[in-house]
């Protein structure tokens, strides 16, 4: 036989979180066909001696939905060894769009409205055929966002749906899924998530529960509200059965920091009582959002124009100062956890804001001889909404043991980005350019906190166990040959919060369905990437890892 690929005497961690072991790999026709000692000849031939052989990293937290449309071929994830991307987090997804104005859900994606992204979908199918005719490097998988449910049947209001509208999100839910999503999401700080019930969430999780979807929810609050929040995610799965996904689990400002002790054990409660309940994170202290997302809930019914329109109120102005000042609001608060001074400017588009970006609201106020509140407030303003932030919030010990309990998954919470896009996009987290290298560096390497097969299980089998792709996130004869080969004593991130647009050390060889998109760390001009869907979905092939 003729293979396609042979790569020669790699260190094989093969995602299980087995030992590694010496061998050779043959890829056929998307496949891995064979292991151990291979003689026959072969179109290319890859020398990997001294070299890392590990499935393709599955990021199980991933924001890509618009980027992959708005740039062509964004090559930050791919570069880091990302072969398959779980998009449509936090609530929000390309697709359902429908009923309601678009613009509802562009506000949602604030990070990226500065695109114009021209969104020609309504449906899944428009929506896969768009971006696999643009062509895409790594593998997309969608989730169904409970955002785009809702504003499609009730726009922005905080109002509990009527019977009817609960009825239409299901409808609208359960069609996702029979088209192929793999499940749904929350964002429940953000609008209009913030605006659910609990019973909305059960109602439309019994139905992800009944077809084996997950629900992957960024909870009600990570600061003071995290344990009450926590409580309420994991309730849900055990009223439905469903499988939870805690997406990027932290505790937010020093006053919370260790309550990941006992989130870390309602997840080993709850799992022992039968309830599928697993968590990611990614592997820094800042997290990244809208500037408008720090504030509270009531500000944002209506939409963007409402937002606005009460942030030029004097009335207004002065009850959400209080609000955000005092230290008992029944809202998540994430201003009074961070502090001022740990609010960075990392996206603006006006001349006067883009001077200030990787500065803090702190040090903004005293340059201007204003007050962060208020500096807060014109930049939100000023921006229609749209500036977005990085959030010093998090600490070293809690991001540690979330990290290394074993049903922890990792996640980038980031995009798909083109390397030369800071014009356009400021100061973005460097997550979206070094997570998966950055564990494998710091966290294995530098602090051994992880070893390395147990890292690279938790970017590989564990996310595919849990999606149920029974065909990736192993190095395993039949498996799709989706694959990463790197140098574990030198690869590294090189992305930092004061110049994100880096791409890693040391990750030689990316190989997605069994073609090359990356070869001696540079993009070879291959988009093989596909939508993946639910095997009653299947697009052109039996489909791999459903």
């Amino acid at each position: 036989m003729l293979y396609d690929i042979v790569i020669k005497e790699a260190a094989v961690v093969d995602g299980s979180g087995d030992p590694a072991f010496t061998s050779d790999v043959a890829i056929k026709n998307s496949q891995i066909v064979r292991m151990g000692s291979v003689k026959a000849k072969a179109k290319t031939i890859i020398d990997a001696k001294g070299l890392i052989i590990c499935p393709g990293f599955i990021d199980i937290h991933s924001h890509s939905d618009f980027s992959v449309v708005a740039f062509r071929a964004p090559e930050s994830k791919i570069l880091q060894g990302v072969t398959s991307e779980v998009i449509g987090n936090c609530g929000i997804s390309a697709t359902p769009l429908d009923a309601h104005p678009q613009s509802e859900i562009d506000a949602q994606f604030r990070a990226l409205t500065t695109l114009h992204v021209d969104k020609q979908w309504r449906t899944l199918d428009d929506y896969i055929g768009i971006v696999e005719e643009q062509g895409l490097l790594s593998n997309l998988i969608p989730l169904v966002g409970h955002g785009n449910l809702r504003i499609s049947v009730m726009g922005l209001s905080a109002n509990k749906p009527s019977v009817s509208q609960q009825k239409q999100m299901n409808a609208r839910l359960r069609k996702m899924l029979d088209d192929g999503a793999f499940g749904f999401s929350s964002g429940l700080i953000y609008p209009p998530g913030c605006f659910s019930t609990t019973e909305e969430l059960v109602q439309l999780a019994r139905i992800a529960a009944e077809s084996g979807s997950i629900y992957s929810t960024h909870i009600r609050g990570e600061s003071h509200t995290l344990i009450k929040a926590f409580h309420e995610a994991v309730s849900i799965a055990e009223e439905t059965g469903v499988s939870l996904q805690i997406s990027h689990h932290k505790a937010v400002g020093k006053e919370n920091w260790g309550k990941t002790k006992e989130t870390l054990g309602l997840i080993e409660s709850a799992r022992a009582q039968g309830v599928d309940v697993a968590s990611d994170v990614y592997p820094y202290l800042a997290g990244s959002g809208s500037m408008s997302s720090l504030l509270p809930n009531w500000v944002h019914e209506g939409g963007r124009e409402k937002l606005l329109m009460r942030l030029r109120s004097i009335d207004d102005m002065r009850r959400l100062k209080r609000e955000i000042e005092v230290t008992n609001s029944d809202w998540w608060n994430p201003v009074r956890a961070t502090g001022w001074e740990n609010i960075i400017i990392s996206q603006a588009r006006t001349a006067k804001w883009k001077a200030f970006l990787g500065k803090a609201l702190g040090e903004v106020a005293a340059e201007l001889g204003s007050d962060p509140f208020e500096v807060l407030i014109n930049l939100v303003v000023d921006e229609s909404g749209n500036a977005t932030g990085i959030f010093f919030q998090m600490c070293e010990a809690d991001l540690v043991r979330v990290l290394t309990h074993p049903t922890t998954m990792i996640g980038s919470d980031g995009y798909a980005l083109p390397l030369n896009s800071e014009a356009v996009l400021g100061k973005p987290h460097p997550r979206s350019f070094g997570t998966f290298p950055r564990v494998l560096a710091r966290y294995v390497r530098s602090q051994n906190v992880l070893t390395l097969e147990g890292a690279v299980r938790k970017m590989t089998a564990l996310p595919a166990a849990k999606l149920g792709l029974r065909s990736r996130g192993l190095v395993r004869e039949g498996f799709v040959a989706d694959l990463v080969i790197l140098d574990q004593g030198q690869v590294s991130d090189q992305a930092t919060f004061e110049d994100p647009f880096q791409s890693p050390k040391s990750i030689f060889h990316v190989i997605v369905n069994g073609v090359f998109v990356v070869r001696d760390g540079q993009l070879v001009g291959t988009a093989p990437g596909r939508v993946l869907l639910k095997a009653s979905q299947a697009r052109g092939e039996a489909q791999p890892g459903a």
